[in-house]
């Protein structure tokens, strides 16, 4: 019997890991990965009109495509 291994790591699933962080005090479950604009956008929090921190310390808007989150983070978002 041939086992083509390459095929078997091509074709795993991807493993995730999910954590909890805080928006505005309300937990929030999402993927370690995930960076802010990503969190901002997949909890439907349009950026425009916003300025967000992360533990209290304000992250510029350029920096949040790059901004990877913790677990536990708390994210203050102000409009």
């Amino acid at each position: 019997m041939f086992i083509d291994r390459n095929f078997l790591i091509e074709t795993s699933p991807a493993i995730t890991v999910n954590m909890e962080v805080f928006i505005n005090h309300s937990p929030v479950e999402t993927d370690a990965a995930t960076t802010l604009a990503e969190l901002l956008m997949q909890e439907g929090i349009a950026a425009d009109g916003i300025a967000a921190a992360i533990d209290n310390n304000g992250v510029p808007r350029s920096e949040w495509p790059t901004t990877h989150l913790q677990a536990g983070a708390k994210i203050t978002v102000i409009r």
